[in-house]
């Protein structure tokens, strides 16, 4: 469960073939179902997961269980014949190491001693095309009608994995089969509506968030004095008037009181507005933060990429940034500070991210026009609050002439103080009342948003978990790239008029065409959702290169890139090993510069765990994983060859010309 910096852009299918862009870090699905085996297991059950991974492309895993099946004293037909499969796939008989060679001497003087069965034909065709058999000049015919007898299980294991080593007129009369079951395997499957969702990191569920503290403790608890204080004030004032002139303190009290609840009403109506239009502070983002780097940083990122490419109509990306800034800035700090102290990484939040981008997007489109009373400023509430205050002000000055007229210097000068007690008391109380009931409605107000806002989120949390239902397993992400390169080769073949008969030998080179996102599951090679092809055709005139950049979810290739050379123009091979960039294979031709194909990344960026920190103790295997999986090997030994002996190399493949490449 890692991340990656760029999104795919469909169709960005002009860059050179090959260029490196940067670094990527993938996805790491935590499958423990392709290429794990459990401690302990069976050689039954070793043998079945060789089988899977023998379908997933992962022929040397299933060589290492096989291996141990084998070392088990299960030495069925079934077990040999797989076992050899796994020791010849992919290659020709340049690159089998004196390892392959033992193996298959083993293989040899075990066939006699095996039951004669279906899977022991299968074994002896397998042996015949590795050259373990005696061969007369038309061998290959006799090869192909035992091939047909065969199951088609057996068949296809024969065709898809050791179709190097067959003679081209052998391969002549598999390939319209071959090619005709990789256009049925191309889009099956629903391979466009799925393949992006092997991209995508199992998401984080959404979290409540809860909005900012209340503010207004030490006001709440200091209220209770200031209304005692309001209370025994009016109360003097009050029972002084009562006894002075009953009847019209009663009156004048009335109009005082009236004026001063109803003042307080519009006051705290426009104290409520007034608090309603400022910034709430759950939406503080705090300035340090936007100099952060590492996580929130990434979060911030991913924020701008989801902001620009889910827009409302008519707004340009860079208007709509502008226009949202603000909102982005909040949402980035909020889910970054709800998420940072787990082991969630943004790939995670990545579908939360999309989320909040589609629904400000949806609200923008849908916003309805504002009511009347929220187009009214608070100044009407304001006003009507100061005159009837200034009211209720004339009345108790009124109550306090009624009090003086009536009594002497003593009453009237208590009469006074309370007033001013009074006075005094409501300027600290009624500011705090507005203070603490304004908070106390954001906070009710913002516990019912995030309420509302958690459970729109995990509805779509619970959508997005049952699509991802749906991910692709790496068994079928593998048979979508096998067929993708099987059209890719008979397309060659057709625009250049060949036919297998005339090609020497191939090979095949995948690799990864930046801007992609990439995807492993546990032991397995990283997918990319774009690929760059590198077809080589070697025939008797020279070598064909063939070249073009694919996008994995639709099967789209880009412009063919088209080289011609001499075997003896090839000047040299080699390959870097940067660690910041990973394996390249750089190719010199004596009459141009040296080019370079980009293999596979560094191993630093392998698996980015939950800590963060890359993990490094297995990077030798997973390089071996990745290189394997690009066709790296074989395509290396066949052009090293052909780089060392130039035409030397051409007359000992029996070859008569190897001067002059034909013209593209």
């Amino acid at each position: 469960m890692t991340e990656f910096h760029t999104q795919v852009d469909p169709m960005l299918l002009n860059s050179q073939v090959g260029a490196i862009v940067g670094t990527h870090i993938g996805v790491h699905h935590e499958d423990n179902r392709t290429y794990v085996t459990t401690e302990g297991a069976s050689p039954e059950e070793k043998f079945k997961d060789a089988l899977t991974a023998i379908d997933g492309g992962r022929l040397d895993r299933a060589r290492m269980l096989i291996d141990d099946v084998i070392a088990s004293d299960r030495r069925g037909t079934e077990n040999y014949f797989y076992w050899a499969i796994t020791i010849l796939g992919s290659k020709s008989q340049h690159d089998l190491t004196s390892k392959d060679k033992h193996e298959l001497g083993m293989i040899v003087g075990r066939v006699e001693r095996l039951p004669d069965d279906s899977w022991r034909l299968a074994l002896e065709v397998v042996l015949d095309l590795a050259g373990y058999r005696p061969k007369d000049m038309d061998w290959w015919r006799t090869w192909e009608a035992h091939l047909d007898t065969l199951t088609v299980k057996q068949q296809t294991a024969v065709n898809e994995h050791l179709d190097r080593l067959m003679p081209s007129a052998a391969l002549e009369t598999t390939w319209t089969q071959r090619r005709a079951t990789a256009r049925g395997n191309q889009f099956r499957d629903n391979r466009r509506g799925r393949i992006e969702l092997f991209f995508e990191a199992d998401p984080a569920e959404p979290r409540l968030v809860a909005p900012h503290d209340n503010r207004t403790g030490d006001t709440q608890e200091s209220l209770p004095g200031w209304y005692a204080l309001v209370a025994v004030a009016a109360l003097v004032i009050g029972v002084i008037a009562f006894l002075t002139q009953p009847l019209l303190a009663t009156v004048e009290l009335t109009v005082a009181v009236a004026a001063a609840v109803a003042a307080l009403a519009f006051g705290c109506r426009w104290a409520d507005r007034v608090a309603d239009l400022a910034p709430s502070p759950s939406d503080a983002v705090p300035a340090y933060t936007t100099e952060q780097t590492g996580f929130t940083h990434q979060v911030r990122e991913r924020f701008t990429e989801h902001f620009r490419a889910h827009r409302p109509r008519g707004f340009t990306p860079s208007t709509w940034l502008t226009v949202t800034e603000t909102e982005r800035k909040r949402l980035a700090q909020e889910i970054a500070r709800s998420y940072r102290d787990s082991a969630t990484t943004v790939e995670n939040l990545d579908w939360l991210i999309r989320h909040l981008a589609r629904e400000a997007r949806d609200q923008e489109v849908s916003a309805p026009s504002p009511e009347p009373s929220e187009r009214l400023s608070p100044a009407a509430a304001k006003v009507l609050g100061i005159g009837l205050t200034t009211a209720a002000g004339i009345a108790l000055l009124t109550t306090l002439g009624t009090i003086a007229s009536g009594f002497g210097p003593a009453h009237t000068g208590l009469s006074l103080a309370a007033a001013l007690l009074l006075i005094w008391s409501l300027k600290r109380a009624v500011p705090d009342t507005f203070e603490v009931r304004s908070e106390q409605r954001r906070l009710n107000r913002e516990h019912a948003e995030r309420r509302a806002e958690y459970d729109s989120r995990m509805a779509t949390y619970r959508r997005w978990k049952a699509r991802l239902e749906e991910r692709p397993s790496e068994i079928e992400m593998q048979t979508w790239l096998n067929a993708d390169k099987t059209v890719f080769i008979a397309e060659v073949l057709d625009n250049y008029r060949l036919s297998w008969s005339r090609l020497v030998t191939y090979t095949f080179l995948v690799t990864p065409s930046p801007p992609y996102r990439k995807a492993r599951v546990k032991n397995g090679p990283w997918r990319y959702t774009r690929y760059a092809f590198h077809l080589f055709l070697v025939t008797p005139e020279g070598v064909r290169e063939v070249s073009t950049e694919i996008d994995a979810p639709s099967a789209r290739r880009g412009k063919e890139l088209r080289e011609s050379y001499r075997f003896d123009a090839l000047s040299s091979v080699r390959v870097t090993d940067d660690k910041r960039a990973g394996y390249n294979l750089e190719l010199t031709l004596t009459n141009g510069p040296a080019r370079e194909i980009h293999i596979k990344d560094a191993h630093a960026q392998q698996v980015l765990p939950a800590n963060g920190e890359p993990q490094l103790d297995d990077h030798e295997e997973y390089s071996r994983i990745d290189l394997d999986a690009t066709g790296f090997v074989h395509t290396f030994h066949l052009l090293e060859g052909i780089a060392a002996d130039g035409k030397a190399w051409a007359r000992d493949h029996g070859l008569s010309q190897a001067s002059t490449a034909p013209r593209v």
